[in-house]
């Protein structure tokens, strides 16, 4: 079994250097984010876009009430959060491919068995179990991490780039789901939803690689010959690299416990407004399909945002940077707060 696993992971490996060997004379870590950019536009797109787009369609359907509805998609997050350390650890050891490519399977089925949801206990089952556990697992962190270890000097414009796949997706995704919904209902759409997520995601995670090491190369593609007999070059990517530090001394750190709390907060609240932006804007006075275009046009909207961050990253403090998005987060919602449905949407 082990002679057999080796030998197809081989076979493999010919077949991605054979393709690399084809394709112009780039970096393989642009090839990665790029392949990165489509396997989550149409993953995360799918998922953030259908959680909010079905959520009335769903509550309607089962006859249930918009807390109960609510419950679903928070037990998803618990989800998400308890088998998160799993994930990492599978990640490393495993690498990014599997992960996609299994993730996206298991992520797809469950859009398809979600078509047959007639109880609430069903729902949950599949919707904060099986397609969560799947978006977890291919989209959470794999393309993310797997593009930060192709780069050191130019990361944060590399993961800048690679994070506008989240609005590329809601961009695209996001009318398309609606207008399905709107047209065909949402147990239709599910199907679609799970059918666009294997058919995109599966065959491209076929080019991601672990790290550029796997494949004889270097961070950001400089020559190994001229990066070992530099060491002033060296020396300057240490210490951007935080690889040398074990998974005890981050978790001793109080600086992680700072980010992790400040993230978590901002996370929670990002997902209640992504969860409840077609309802609120149906309570606003729009209807459903056309708040769905609504929530494309935020996504749109965040694909400069992230490329200028992305920019700025590479040449100006991180920590300021990010103290400054959270402080324009904070304001956002007093202004989404205090202002009618015009303000909401364009806030």
């Amino acid at each position: 079994m082990k002679y057999g696993n080796k030998r197809s992971a081989s076979i493999i490996d010919r077949r991605v250097q054979g393709i690399k060997n084809k394709l112009p004379s780039v970096f393989y870590g642009w090839w990665i984010m790029t392949a990165g950019v489509i396997i989550n536009a149409v993953g995360t797109g799918v998922y953030n876009s259908s959680s909010t787009i079905f959520f009335l369609p769903i509550t309607y359907s089962l006859k249930i009430s918009r807390s109960a509805t609510t419950l679903i998609f928070a037990i998803a997050r618990i989800q998400v959060a308890v088998t998160g350390p799993l994930i990492g650890y599978l990640l490393d050891r495993w690498g990014p491919r599997p992960m996609v490519f299994i993730g996206a399977l298991i992520m797809g089925i469950g859009y398809i068995l979600l078509y047959g949801a007639e109880n609430y206990t069903y729902l949950i089952v599949v919707f904060a179990g099986i397609i969560t556990l799947g978006n977890n697992l291919a989209f959470t962190h794999s393309v993310m991490t797997t593009v930060n270890n192709w780069f050191v000097r130019r990361r944060a414009l590399a993961l800048a780039i690679a994070g506008t796949a989240f609005g590329i997706g809601g961009t695209l995704m996001a009318p398309i789901l609606g207008y399905s919904v709107h047209i065909w209902g949402w147990r239709t759409t599910a199907i679609v939803a799970g059918i666009l997520v294997m058919a995109f995601a599966m065959p491209t995670s076929y080019f991601l690689r672990r790290s550029p090491e796997s494949m004889g190369l270097l961070p950001d593609g400089f020559e190994a010959e001229k990066e070992r007999s530099n060491p002033n070059t060296i020396a300057r990517s240490e210490p951007i690299d935080g690889s040398s530090y074990s998974i005890a001394q981050w978790l001793g750190s109080p600086v992680f416990w700072v980010i992790m709390f400040s993230i978590t907060l901002r996370m929670a609240v990002n997902w209640t407004i992504t969860l409840h932006f077609v309802p609120i804007m149906v309570w606003k006075g729009i209807k459903e399909h056309e708040a769905a275009v609504l929530f494309g046009v935020v996504g749109f909207l965040n694909i400069p945002a992230r490329l200028l961050l992305g920019v700025a990253g590479d040449r100006y403090s991180k920590p300021l940077l990010l103290v400054t998005c959270l402080a324009l987060g904070t304001a956002s919602l007093f202004y989404l707060l205090y202002l009618g449905s015009n303000g909401f949407i364009w806030g």
